[in-house]
């Protein structure tokens, strides 16, 4: 995929990189603004968009000739749209972006980890936004011309080494597109310099901290300790920084990488909600020094007016979209789809040897994302049944990656009868209710429950086989 690099390219170490990228930057400075429109869709949408409404572009964008494979007339521009449907790259239907933060510091000049990798998903049929995390401790297979396995925070690094930064984008979105089993359409890539300097700019964002925790934080070459009460509280770009960084905590729900992936959509998520605020880009001039602010800390993928025209489209509707949370960790699926790999280093891959099952997990959150967010457990009693029958039903259950059953031994009373399903969750489960109704076709439901039925394990759903099952129920 052909890029246009924008900003300084930090790497000494490979001075031949910088040169060219230097050059592409001298090159293509009068378009800096233009590739503000990918950044907004790495950014949800929005901060490209608004720009292109209220800025230098406005003139040539609602009154501008329209010209399409050459052929021009007049009347083009956003009224144009309207006519001719604009629509953002997808496939389908629906349109994916990789948000990269790199991993760049003045006392390791040749740092080039990528430790942020988020894709965000746009579902056209719905409307609904997701953010999927990737752990940058991920095992994978590097497209190097002598391939070798590393961790994926080195992918992009390595393309780098091997040619340029397009080269260390190609290999990167090569292996996200592996993992997720989506087709990226576009990226972007952010520095630390650029996440604080956009989050000062817009005066600070507003992050609700779900747990208290200290922690420490790189500084130099050495480490300053952090401190994050619990509550929503104001974060210039320095405290939201420390915040989405910090991964050395005193607290053990904060500690780990996939809490830290959290914390960054946290913080996305925030800064997606003050650009929301149109107020901060009616001023064009001020919009202008925005963009020249942020254009010297983010590079991004190639665009055209008709991905430009489809941001716009699209924000309209925005307002109105659910944004799903994901973090691909072990916990994930009730920890079916990704393992810790044995060894002295620590190493995350697909708990099935190939990454089958993690695209069938993704594409079923997009299809139905209220399972995940409800995320019932789901036990399984044997009630009087045949041996092996409450484990036949969590089988057929967990066909569908979204729904956690286990199998919880037997009932204390054997004379159940059938297969019944009762909602411990006082009736805030019907997500996954309507999810288990097609695979247990014959099974009652039981919203009022009787003191009898056991609850061992404090689920949602308890499910007990009875003492006649009827076997045409647990077969395709």
């Amino acid at each position: 995929m052909k890029e246009i690099s924008l900003g300084t390219y930090n790497n000494r170490q490979k001075q031949k990189n910088y040169q060219s990228l230097k050059k592409n930057e001298e090159r293509n400075t009068g378009k800096k603004k233009k590739f503000v429109f990918l950044f907004s869709f790495a950014f949800v949408f929005i901060l490209g968009a608004i720009y292109f409404l209220y800025a230098s572009f406005l003139k040539d964008f609602l009154y501008g000739n329209e010209c399409i494979n050459g052929e021009c007339s007049r009347g083009g521009g956003l009224f144009g749209s309207l006519i001719s449907e604009p629509d953002l790259r997808k496939t389908d239907n629906l349109t994916n972006a990789l948000l990269v933060g790199i991993d760049t510091r003045d006392d390791q000049p040749g740092l080039l980890n990528t430790d942020t990798i988020i894709v965000i998903t746009y579902d056209h049929s719905k409307g609904n936004v997701f953010m999927t995390s990737l752990p940058r401790d991920l095992y994978v297979k590097i497209p190097t011309t002598r391939p070798y396995s590393s961790r994926i925070n080195s992918v992009y690094s390595q393309g780098v080494f091997d040619a340029d930064h397009d080269k260390g984008m190609e290999y990167l979105i090569q292996v996200v597109e592996e993992i997720t089993g989506l087709d990226i359409h576009y990226h972007a890539m952010l520095n630390f310099e650029g996440f604080l300097k956009i989050i000062d700019e817009v005066g600070g964002v507003n992050v609700c901290v779900e747990n208290e925790f200290s922690g420490q934080y790189p500084k130099g070459l050495g480490w300053q300790t952090v401190y994050f009460k619990e509550g929503c509280q104001e974060m210039d770009g320095d405290s939201a920084l420390k915040y989405a960084r910090t991964r050395y905590s005193t607290n053990p729900v904060e500690a780990s990488d996939f809490a830290r992936a959290k914390r960054q959509q946290k913080v996305i998520i925030a800064t997606k909600d003050k650009l929301m605020k149109i107020e901060n880009f009616l001023n064009p001039l001020r919009l202008s020094e925005f963009i020249q602010i942020v254009g010297g800390n983010i590079q991004l993928s190639s665009y055209n007016q008709e991905d430009i025209r489809a941001g716009i489209k699209v924000l309209q509707s925005f307002e109105n979209s659910d944004i799903i949370n994901l973090v691909l960790d072990p916990n994930i699926a009730g920890g079916s789809l990704i393992r810790t790999i044995p060894g002295d280093a620590y190493l995350l891959g697909p708990s099935s040897g190939n990454w089958k099952q993690v695209h069938d997990f993704v594409l079923a959150v997009i299809e139905t994302p209220e399972l995940l967010q409800e995320d019932r457990k789901i036990y399984v009693y044997n009630g009087g049944g045949k041996v092996g029958g409450a484990g036949e039903v969590v089988n057929k259950i967990k066909e569908n990656p979204l729904l956690n059953a286990w199998i919880a031994g037997n009932t204390t009373a054997r004379n159940h009868e059938g297969i019944k399903i009762y909602d411990f969750s006082g009736g805030n489960s019907n997500a996954t209710i309507n999810a288990l109704k097609p695979i247990l076709e014959n099974a009652e439901l039981i919203n009022e429950i009787p003191e009898e039925v056991e609850n061992w394990y404090n689920e949602d759903i308890v499910i007990i086989v009875g003492q006649e099952v009827v076997k045409e129920l647990l077969v395709d």
